[in-house]
Parts: structure tokens; C-alpha cells; sequence
């Protein structure tokens, strides 16, 4: 039994109006009485996943549409043996007896098993809908239909639907029956990254203005001369001295989630200072500085995927995977280790397709 703490919450959405939000107070949580500790996250669709279905999408002309699943995390049953108690929200006092106490019967936000409840309850409607899940990702789901192959992508509640127009649009009515969804529309923005496409020449780029535009805001780069490279050529990070640590943590953990979803050309530098993060030093700020100036100063790159084949649905349809990769030698001044390397792959089609090949990542 639990006598969990709410709390309210008043959140500012995107478009400035507010929104009120009854959170529980998960830290009061008992793991093995209230929650299992190893089932508390949902999954989540891998960034590699998004990038071999979108060249998919732009290889088929498929269309792409977004649901969001209003109030997810309101949507997920507990377990026969998770039995959770709450206080009587402030304001309803009046409506209950004194000393009572609620029962949840349904997740409710701020429950460490919220997320994964609603994405149990996510892939059984998925099921429902007559879709799989994929082998290589939780989070991936596909079904072939009379017009071809269709794909959902789940990032908790933001739900994208891949294929051809006429069954995307017939899909997402059927997943907006099982949820109170808002309809996204079309491919814009996913993954807190801003999406140009252009159907035309069959390319899109993933780009985080709003992202790089933290990095005036929060750290300071307005005065910083402008650069070509995001690392001065042969430079390697060490670990400082104990007396010369600042004893405060960098910016790195943005830059990775820049490097990982739209600029992949910063890759080694912030590979560098993600090894210095627990015990950054004035040289190693430095090193972070400048990586986030070249990013500012280069703020129309991206991520962008351009394949120049084609594809007809067919699920017949093979790939021959080629690839090279190279590493440096004995960089590390200090263990004499190599310490960076890199590797790329791209696919060719090997039958039922035209064109020169497929550029998958």
C-alpha cells in the first residue's frame, strides 16, 4: 500500500496557453511493491531506425503523417499486484469523507511505470490494427497491405505513420479510434528536429535551430570568433590535474544530442569531450566553446538523407550492403590507444529497382 503525494502542475505550451496536470508523486514509490524497477522506461524508436525508414519513404514516395496520443500516460493499466493509494486532490476535499483515500486503477503522470504501461498499451492496439513489431526495434511496427508496406515509428506519444497516401490516411484513423489523439499532420518536425523535405529531388535534412540557438543563450559564444573546423586538426583532450579541475559539469550532453540526431561532422570533437565531462578543466571549456561556434556558424547543415533509387513496394525488394572503415593510430599522448575511427555503409539495390544506388546512412 502506498499513500502517494500529488502535486499540480500548471504547464506553458508551445502556443502560450497553460495547461493543468495532476502529477503523482512517483519517489514515494516502493520498487518490487508499487513498480518492477527493471520496467520503468518505455522504449523508444533507435535514430538509426528513423533514418533507414525515411530513405524508405523518400525511395517509394510514401506519405507521412503525425499522431500525438493526448494524455498518454493517463491510458496504462498496473498490475494485478501493484496496489497504489493517493491522497485527495487539494480542491476535492469537500467531495470525499474524512481520512479517505483513492485507488488508482489507471497510471496516472508522475508513476515510474506510466511510460511503459501506455506503450504496452500502444503495441496492443498496434496488434489490434493488424501490425507487427519488428525483431530489430520495439518501437518500429508493419504491416503489408493490399497497396503495399506501412509502417508506425512510436516515440511515446508521438506516433508516425509511413506509407501510401491512401492507407496512412485510413491508419490513422483507425489508431485516432483507440486514443484521443491530435492529428500532427505532416512530416515537419519529429524528435525535436525541424524536417526539410523536398519530394521533388527526394531528399530531407534534419536540422535544431532551436537547439543551436541555446548555445548563445546559455553559454556565452556570442563573442567567439567564427571557425571552419569544430577542433583544432590533431588535437587530443587529457585529463587535467585534481588542482586545476573547475568542479563544475560542460554543455557536452547537448552536443551529443546534436551529434546524434543533425550534425554528425562534430562527431570525434564531441567524442573527445565527453570523456572529460566529470572533471572538465578551462582548456577542455574551451575545446566545448568552440565546437558550439562551428555549429553557429554553420547553421543551415544537417543530417540529410538524398538516395538516388527507386523502389515499388515490392516486398521482394533486396539491398547489398558494402562499407569501409579506418582508424587512426597510437593518438593518445598518454596510453598511446588509438582513439577514434570511423565507419560508413550504403546499400545498392540488387534487383527491381533503378537508379545508382541507395544512401542509407
Amino acid at each position: 500500500m502506498q499513500q502517494s503525494l500529488h502535486l499540480p502542475g500548471l504547464i506553458k505550451k508551445s502556443n502560450g496557453t497553460y495547461r493543468a496536470r495532476l502529477n503523482e508523486g512517483g519517489y514515494e514509490q516502493i520498487d518490487g511493491e508499487h513498480y518492477d524497477g527493471t520496467s520503468i522506461a518505455s522504449p523508444v524508436i533507435n535514430d538509426a531506425t528513423i533514418r533507414i525508414t525515411m530513405v524508405l519513404m523518400l525511395l517509394a514516395t510514401w506519405s507521412a503523417q503525425i499522431v500525438n496520443v493526448k494524455g498518454a500516460f493517463l491510458h496504462g493499466n498496473l498490475d494485478d499486484d501493484e496496489k497504489i493509494y493517493m491522497e485527495i486532490p487539494e480542491g476535492f476535499e469537500d467531495k470525499y469523507c474524512v481520512n479517505c483515500v483513492l485507488l488508482l486503477l489507471r497510471t496516472l503522470y508522475g508513476l515510474k511505470q506510466a511510460a511503459m504501461a501506455f506503450w504496452k498499451q500502444l503495441l496492443a492496439a498496434m496488434r489490434g490494427m493488424g501490425f507487427q513489431r519488428s525483431k530489430a526495434d520495439p518501437c518500429l511496427y508493419y504491416c503489408w497491405a493490399t497497396f503495399g508496406l506501412v509502417l508506425w515509428l512510436s516515440w511515446i506519444d508521438d506516433c508516425l505513420c509511413m506509407g501510401p497516401a491512401e492507407i496512412v490516411e485510413e491508419k490513422k484513423k483507425e489508431l485516432m479510434k483507440q486514443f484521443d489523439c491530435s492529428d500532427e499532420g505532416g512530416l515537419d518536425e519529429y524528435v525535436g528536429c525541424k524536417i526539410a523535405k523536398n519530394s521533388k529531388e527526394k531528399w530531407l535534412k534534419f536540422t535544431q535551430p532551436v537547439l543551436l540557438q541555446s548555445f548563445d543563450d546559455e553559454y556565452e559564444t556570442n563573442d567567439l570568433m567564427k571557425f571552419e573546423i569544430p577542433m583544432e586538426t590533431g588535437k587530443v583532450l587529457v585529463e587535467a590535474a585534481p588542482e586545476e579541475r573547475l568542479g563544475k559539469s560542460m554543455g557536452v550532453g547537448t552536443l551529443l544530442y546534436l551529434m546524434r540526431w543533425s550534425r554528425p561532422e562534430i562527431m570525434n570533437s564531441v567524442r573527445e569531450l565527453s570523456r572529460q565531462m566529470a572533471n572538465p578543466v578551462g582548456n577542455h571549456v574551451k575545446s566545448m566553446h568552440r565546437v558550439m561556434k562551428h555549429t553557429l556558424a554553420y547553421p543551415e547543415r544537417g543530417w540529410m538523407l538524398k538516395p538516388s533509387g527507386v523502389w515499388n513496394g515490392d516486398n521482394d525488394f533486396e539491398f547489398v550492403i558494402r562499407g569501409r572503415s579506418d582508424s587512426n593510430y597510437a593518438t593518445c599522448p598518454v596510453t598511446r590507444r588509438s582513439v577514434s575511427g570511423y565507419w560508413t555503409r550504403w546499400s545498392q539495390p540488387k534487383r527491381h529497382a533503378k537508379g545508382s544506388g541507395v544512401i542509407c546512412y
